[in-house]
């Protein structure tokens, strides 16, 4: 190989390596930044009354304004990862919302970090599946495929490691349907559940939004 072809490759290696996102980076967050917590600042506890509730994450989750940009850079600058990559990286809770975990916040003076981190994007929606079946198991009425689960257990499991839980690691969701399981004498749909149609059995109870990472939008 000439000496011109040898540097090109050279330079061109180098550039892959620094601009791709590494095979497996932050795949479980650093548990010295993010060990994961739940409930709130304040600490009050969440329930499962509370989770399974339509409407429950979108209540408790902060709003995408400037206050959670400028928290999202915060956390990118504390894992190292520089602007030029963001946009490779979902900023996701470790224990979702959904299943009680601590939306983002303020924590003596600094920003609290403890159960959030960056996610790359390519493992956000195999852990957006996780959450939709650990949900299923605290929440819906049949489990997950006949699985019942505590909500302390569903966070401690999620929390320790989101690849490794009860409930495996089920297919991403690629489309789903809003479809009434049960009705009442008169016909009225008794719940609703937003169900995966490539995994059956994953079941978000009310229909509620269950994704929890947020794609990084260049402002």
């Amino acid at each position: 190989m000439h000496l011109r072809a040898r540097v090109a490759f050279a330079l061109w290696f180098v550039a892959l390596c620094t601009n791709a996102l590494p095979a497996g980076a932050f795949e479980l967050p650093n548990i010295r930044y993010t060990p994961g917590a739940v409930g709130f600042a304040d600490g009050a506890v969440v329930t499962a009354a509370a989770v399974c509730r339509r409407g429950y994450a979108a209540r408790a989750r902060h709003p995408y304004d400037s206050v959670w940009r400028r928290y999202r850079a915060a956390l990118f600058r504390e894992y190292g990862i520089a602007r030029a990559r963001w946009s490779l990286y979902t900023v996701d809770h470790l224990v979702p919302i959904e299943l009680g975990g601590r939306p983002f916040g303020v924590r003596n003076g600094a920003y609290d970090l403890r159960n959030v981190w960056p996610q790359p994007k390519a493992e956000a929606k195999r852990k957006d599946a996780v959450e939709d079946a650990l949900r299923a198991a605290v929440c819906s009425p049949y489990g997950y495929r006949g699985l019942h689960l505590s909500i302390e257990r569903a966070e401690r499991a999620i929390a320790h490691d989101w690849m490794h839980t009860p409930v495996a690691l089920p297919t991403a969701k690629r489309r789903g349907t809003i479809v009434p399981i049960r009705r009442n004498v008169h016909g009225v749909p008794l719940a609703v559940f937003w169900t995966d149609t490539t995994s059956p059995g994953i079941a978000n109870v009310h229909g509620d939004a269950a994704s929890e990472s947020v794609p990084y939008r260049r402002r």
